[in-house]
């Protein structure tokens, strides 16, 4: 008997116990990943990158024009960060990664954002990653959601910005990523939509681009114009919010056509 009216009175005082809210679960769960994180920092070694990644052959003609390109499964040139123009980096971390150059691989901000859209959704939504968290996952880890490769992607981004410095990192990062359409990184993106190279491109191609990669095919604009149109006007108010962008170039950016195919 006193086992059964010990369980009863616990059960009683803890269901007077206020709930914490989905936002307070979500912070003490990104206080523990957090945790789990910084501790695991200290027994990783040098993250290992592959020594390259696929790329296209170009066949020119004699006056330098190209004649054929041929590639197997990814279309990709690499290109230094240089020759990737002014506004596409911009507008990449801006959509992606806001906070790039801010934090040392890992966002607690982005966490915290992740776990509470999970939580009020019900089910688990991939987000909160960083760049180099991205980066990381595409070149060393599986795509599989689960917490213990949230944690090794956490651990080996830290790791990796220790290694490598923020332009180098973004530099890899976007000759990597797949923007739809057969095109891995932003040189063979550009010539797949807008017939030029990476350094060519505008502020409203640009923002077309970078608004592909969180899903190249349900914002590829052969197929799906509207949702591109607004996928790309999306990542140009990102950029006027985070104060890198004037209100008037936004404005005649916006009203811009898509321009995919244009040579």
């Amino acid at each position: 008997m006193r086992g059964v009216s010990s369980t009863h009175t616990l059960n009683r005082l803890t269901a007077q116990w206020p709930r914490p809210s989905k936002r307070s679960l979500a912070a003490i769960l990104c206080a523990g990943f957090l945790v789990v994180t910084v501790a695991s920092c200290s027994y990783t070694t040098k993250v290992d990158l592959p020594k390259t990644q696929p790329e296209t052959s170009r066949i020119l003609w004699g006056d330098g024009t190209t004649m054929a390109n041929l590639h197997a499964e990814q279309d990709r040139e690499e290109i230094s960060f240089e020759k990737m123009g002014d506004f596409l980096p911009v507008a990449v971390v801006a959509i992606e990664d806001s906070r790039y150059f801010e934090h040392d691989g890992v966002d607690p901000r982005g966490i915290l954002r992740a776990l509470t859209r999970d939580l009020k959704s019900g089910k688990v939504i991939e987000g909160g990653s960083t760049i180099t968290q991205q980066y990381v996952r595409a070149v060393l880890l599986t795509p599989e959601q689960t917490f213990t490769r949230k944690i090794k992607e956490a651990v080996l981004a830290v790791q990796l910005e220790r290694q490598y410095s923020k332009q180098a990192i973004l530099k890899k990062y976007l000759n990597l990523i797949y923007f739809g359409n057969g095109a891995y990184g932003v040189q063979a993106a550009a010539r797949t939509y807008f017939g030029k190279d990476a350094i060519a491109l505008n502020l409203t191609e640009s923002a077309l681009l970078a608004g592909l990669i969180r899903s190249p095919g349900d914002y590829d604009p052969f197929t799906q114009p509207d949702a591109a149109l607004a996928r790309r006007n999306e990542v140009l108010s990102r950029i006027e919010v985070l104060k890198r962008l004037p209100a008037e170039d936004k404005a005649s950016a916006i009203a811009a056509p898509l321009g995919v195919g244009a040579a």
